[in-house]
């Protein structure tokens, strides 16, 4: 199942843009700013349980922002 089915939204869909960003970025600042991340809670070696790990956060922190975006939407919309 892809984001667009799970969401129901076509892929021109600028919410869909919008939230597939912010998923991607939420991967990418780990490998972009591993320097940063590493000066604020020390050095990390990213073995296979910590890449495990740090996957089911991204997509538990991403799953929730996207309900939550979704559910403001539909409220948005009702109003």
């Amino acid at each position: 199942m892809t984001l667009f089915s799970w969401l129901n939204l076509s892929v021109e869909h600028l919410l869909i843009r919008r939230l597939l960003s912010s998923v991607v970025g939420r991967i990418l600042i780990h490998q972009q700013c591993r320097a940063v991340i590493e000066r604020m809670s020390g050095p990390k070696l990213y073995n296979q349980a910590e890449i495990e790990s740090l996957a089911e956060h991204v997509t538990r922190f991403s799953l929730a922002g996207i309900r939550q975006v979704m559910a403001d939407n539909r409220q948005m919309a009702g109003a």
